[in-house]
């Protein structure tokens, strides 16, 4: 008998092999392998080891914003956590600085600082004088009377109880030292160091360090797979069936298959929107520039990490000899507010000068070798969206640029509120912090 590729006929472009894998039913369906949603496909397995967990991702490789940050693991610089603290309040600022702090320690845990390429590093804020490469023209002075009061409140929450995590536990397990005071005092450069601009004033923080993102995904796909975790590259989610079924159905771009499972959650943070429309995340385009090999290597002055302009502005070494510098998205919201990747010349402009004029290299050492985007997911509020969507449906999405921290931890929370739907108040058990 011979098949024609007729209407009527059981030809496929998929082996029963392929759907007999693939199609399910699967208990969580995880969509997006980024830091939280591999977290969230470690945590289900790590819980419920018979669990059948697959996660889909629409990139073959990496992720939208997990592997194309900057690849720092920090907590704030002190005038960003002014502001976070103004706009958040302190009961929320306190749980979120406590969720970011659980997040890295989680993440060095789990996966060893050897598997992410992890180092400790010196940390400073740079402060230049106002107006002068600070378009947030945020007030000095103001930050720096408030350090006692940062120093308090980050004390305070470190000692912070996490949901689902008894605090016996937690101090048995934390891997990380904790410094106090936290942000120290300003401290005035010198221009004979090489700086290129008089007046600039650095705070050093307790805590940073740097990873090599591809490596933390890399090394979480394999936890995670090691596990039993089924994880789909280059599989991208067209749309979603409707909710309330037993098993709910998702349909992939291209490809002729259907995934049914009992439970969703997105973790696809600035790409939300493709998917759902509310509660809304925007996506925010950040802009990195690497340089070329230094003649004599990077200065000294110029190791370790660095923020600037109220936390829009970034740097730090790439090896001994290279410089990456980024953000600076503060100059365009609006012309940022995309995920499409291409470069800003505006951002690319201001980037540049402030190497030159602000860090000193001179444009004859000095030239950029590669440049590329990531998207971050930002919301209203500045926290993350971490709630249901209706039965068997999840949503985290959001790290308002903050993921690398903070995707760990949003993940371990969002499985363990899946695994007991209807169950629990997010509220009373600490998921979410309590309105005031």
């Amino acid at each position: 008998m011979t098949l024609s590729n007729s209407p009527n006929s059981p030809y496929s472009q998929i082996s029963f092999w392929e759907k007999d894998r693939y199609t399910g039913p699967w208990d969580y369906t995880v969509i997006g392998a980024g830091v939280t949603g591999l977290n969230a496909a470690l945590e289900f397995k790590i819980q419920q080891r018979r669990a059948r967990v697959l996660v889909l991702e629409a990139r073959l490789t990496g992720a939208v914003a997990s592997s194309r940050n900057a690849g720092f693991l920090c907590l704030g610089s002190p005038s960003e956590m002014c502001a976070m603290l103004d706009a958040q309040g302190e009961t929320a600022w306190l749980h979120w600085t406590a969720a970011k702090w659980a997040g890295i320690q989680r993440l060095l845990k789990l996966l060893g600082s050897k598997s992410l390429h992890y180092q400790r590093v010196k940390a400073y804020e740079l402060m230049t004088p106002s107006g002068y490469f600070r378009p947030s023209n945020f007030d000095t002075d103001q930050v720096v009377g408030r350090l006692p009061e940062l120093n308090r409140l980050m004390k305070e929450a470190v000692g912070l109880p996490l949901p689902f995590w008894s605090q016996r536990k937690k101090t048995r397990t934390s891997p990380l030292p904790w410094s106090t005071p936290y942000f120290g005092d300003p401290v005035p450069l010198d221009p004979s160091q090489g700086w290129g601009a008089p007046g600039l004033k650095a705070m050093a923080m307790a805590f940073e360090g740097q990873v090599h993102p591809m490596h933390v995904l890399d090394s979480l796909k394999r936890y995670a797979q090691n596990l039993g975790v089924v994880v789909l590259q280059g599989t991208k989610v067209q749309s979603l069936g409707p909710t309330g079924l037993d098993l709910q159905e998702i349909l992939l771009e291209n490809q002729p298959l259907v995934v049914r499972s009992k439970n969703i959650i997105l973790c696809t943070n600035a790409l939300t929107k493709s998917l759902i429309t509310n509660p809304a995340v925007i996506p925010q385009r950040g802009q990195i520039l690497v340089s070329a090999p230094l003649p004599g290597g990077l200065p000294p002055r110029l190791m370790g990490n660095f923020h600037g302009d109220a936390g829009f502005l970034y740097f730090r070494n790439l090896g001994q000899n290279r410089l990456l510098l980024g953000g600076a998205r503060n100059l365009d919201f609006l012309g940022e507010q995309n995920d499409h990747w291409s470069e800003n010349p505006i951002l690319t402009e201001h980037l540049t000068r402030y190497a030159n004029d602000v860090l000193g290299l001179s444009p004859e050492v000095l030239s950029w070798e590669q440049a590329w985007s990531g998207t971050m997911g930002f919301t209203a509020s500045g926290v993350p969206h971490l709630q249901a969507l209706g039965p068997g449906r999840w949503m985290v999405a959001g790290m308002n640029g903050m993921g690398m921290a903070l995707g760990p931890e949003m993940g371990r929370r969002i499985a363990r509120w899946a695994m007991i739907p209807g169950k629990v108040d997010p509220y009373s058990v600490g998921i979410l912090p309590r309105p005031v």
